[in-house]
């Protein structure tokens, strides 16, 4: 497991107890991807369950219990193919921190590469994603890092960088993932060319805070509204968000739902023998979390909801992936808790090792107060790791019909802001082997046959090529 950065760079998202090897404190990345965290001793609070009851007491099984359900679904070997009309010349631009946004611009415009068109990525200069682009160009511009306020004093020259990028290269389209002044920028560096003869279309995809943010936002609204406007095509990520655009922008019409996807090859329940033994694990429930650490993610709830679990009396550690804004404030919460050796902060992994790293958690914890989607709990589904989280918008739909009550919602939900509610969601799966199992398979079921990489990719390439070469 190696995180983000290069050797002799100093890690400031290391866990948060001071890690050491051989007594010495990790200073680097390199020292990092090699230490077994064995200072993470077992609590000492009583277990809330008998071993016999306790999922933590079979997690070997359970992780064959994964492997095979997944197995049974016989997902095809050949997929079907992708065709596109003709190649073109598509820049995809793209927000540069570990959110959801950034994921899903990354793999379309691979997959959009793969089918046959040429791509190039333009993202801000310290983007995490970007390392592991090895055929798209990427290309640095002036773009934030994470999801903030559209103002003059990023989106004109953001649109300067667009501008001169767009003149260099014969661009058919513009794919922006993420409006919020980025859908701006590219707008008005394509309206600069189309004055000087240049044809370029510009597209729109909508992820979650862009519009229910700052799309209600008074100060922002209108002009994420103009933008919405004059683009030629517009796309959101499921159907909740693009329902909710169309309501509060006015639309003519929702925008075209494309679902975000997982690739089945790379998002599955992995072999990972020895990673719980490296994290300092010892039969120990594990609780995942990934995000970039927002304040719309609500991350303090994350730390509540776990301190509460353990008040059940569960053996239990938390592994957060990812760091951001509230990172600082998540740590010193976990200080005021004492659950500094319960929690694991492992800051930015590489998106490579995430699949590994999810695949051996029980269980994986959304607290957020609004998804667009919620890439993060479809990955844990494909992993056959049982999602607990809030009616945050994007991921009642994925977790639709999973553990469905008689009023034909999810049980694993619960209210935004409702931290005792998630704990007692939690526990409730975790004391239920039987009903734990069940959820596992329903999530793999859903994960790998509802959201398929080919047909998301395939849209994508009907939407560009229905702006493109429809009106030529």
């Amino acid at each position: 497991m190696k995180l983000a950065g290069k050797k002799g760079d100093r890690l400031t998202d290391k866990p948060f107890n001071a890690v050491k090897k051989n007594g010495i404190p990790c200073q680097t990345a390199e020292d990092f991807s090699s230490i077994l965290f064995s200072q993470f001793s077992n609590s000492s609070s009583p277990f809330f369950l008998q071993p016999s009851l306790s999922l933590s007491a079979d997690i070997g099984e359970n992780h064959k219990i994964r492997i095979s359900s997944y197995s049974a679904l016989n997902i095809p070997k050949k997929q079907q193919e992708i065709r596109i009309s003709r190649p073109l010349n598509i820049a995809s631009i793209c927000l540069g921190s570990m959110g959801g946004s950034a994921l899903v611009a990354k793999v379309v415009a691979e997959g959009l590469a793969i089918a046959g068109h040429k791509v190039s990525l333009l993202t801000s200069q310290n983007s995490f994603f970007s390392r592991n682009l090895e055929k798209i160009p990427t290309i640095n511009v002036r773009s934030p890092l994470f999801p903030i306020k559209p103002e003059d004093d990023w989106v004109e020259p953001l649109k300067t960088d667009i501008v001169e990028y767009l003149r260099l290269h014969k661009t058919d389209v513009v794919h922006v993932h993420y409006i919020a002044g980025l859908l701006e920028a590219a707008i008005s560096a394509r309206d600069v060319l189309r004055s000087e003869g240049q044809k370029v279309s510009v597209i729109g995809t909508m992820h979650g805070t862009d519009v229910s943010l700052w799309g209600q936002n008074n100060q922002t609204f209108k002009r994420i509204k103009d933008s919405l406007l004059k683009s030629d095509g517009v796309s959101a990520v499921s159907h909740v968000l693009a329902n909710h655009a169309h309501k509060i922008f006015d639309l003519s019409h929702p925008p075209k739902v494309i679902s975000n996807a997982i690739e089945s090859t790379t998002w599955n329940p992995l072999s990972s023998s020895n990673l719980r033994e490296n994290l300092g694990l010892n039969g120990e429930i594990l609780i995942a979390h990934s995000s970039n650490l927002r304040e719309v993610k609500r991350p303090l709830d994350l730390i509540l909801t776990f301190f509460k679990i353990r008040q059940q009396g569960f053996d239990a550690k938390l592994m957060i992936i990812g760091t951001g804004p509230m990172l600082g404030e998540m740590k010193q919460k976990a200080s005021e808790l004492h659950l500094v050796d319960q929690i694991l902060f492992l800051g930015a992994i590489s998106h490579d090792k995430l699949p590994e790293l999810i695949s051996i958690a029980d269980l994986y914890l959304i607290t957020s107060k609004s998804e667009g989607f919620c890439l993060g709990a479809l990955e844990a589904m494909a992993c056959g790791v049982p999602v607990v989280g809030t009616r945050c918008g994007g991921l009642e739909e994925i977790l639709a019909d999973v553990d469905r009550n008689s009023k034909g919602q999810s049980n694993l939900l619960s209210e935004v802001g409702d931290t005792l509610g998630l704990a007692q969601t939690s526990v409730s799966l975790l004391k239920d082997p039987q009903r734990y199992r069940r959820v596992q398979q329903e999530c793999l079921k859903i994960a790998h046959c509802s959201f398929s990489r080919q047909t998301q990719i395939q849209e994508y390439i009907n939407l560009i090529e229905g702006v493109c070469i429809g009106g030529d």
